[in-house]
């Protein structure tokens, strides 16, 4: 079957919508009027869909964040070993020649 001829079902209710009573919404989905009247907007698949991208967006910016203050806190330990191994062990002196 085409999408042409497959029946048109609303995504709030599930019934096979007829004639020209329906809606079709931004993410493409029909929605009967009765639906609409109540207030439906997207079906609950879709917001799933939505929720789960901006929270991987929010991870990879907190990720981010963390991998920077987490980078940060590497350097300065660094610099900190480097101060007390040369002032516990310091270089031996240079002779003159």
């Amino acid at each position: 079957m085409t999408s042409a001829s497959q029946p048109r079902v609303c995504a709030g209710c599930g019934e096979e919508i007829v004639g020209q009573n329906y809606r079709r919404n931004r993410y493409r989905e029909y929605v009967c009027r009765p639906c609409v009247k109540k207030g439906f907007r997207f079906s609950s698949h879709r917001r799933f869909g939505v929720r789960a991208k901006r929270i991987a967006k929010t991870v990879l910016k907190v990720g981010r964040r963390w991998l920077l203050w987490i980078g940060l806190a590497v350097l300065l330990l660094a610099c900190l070993y480097y101060v007390i191994d040369r002032v516990t062990n310091p270089p031996p002196p240079v002779e003159a020649p």
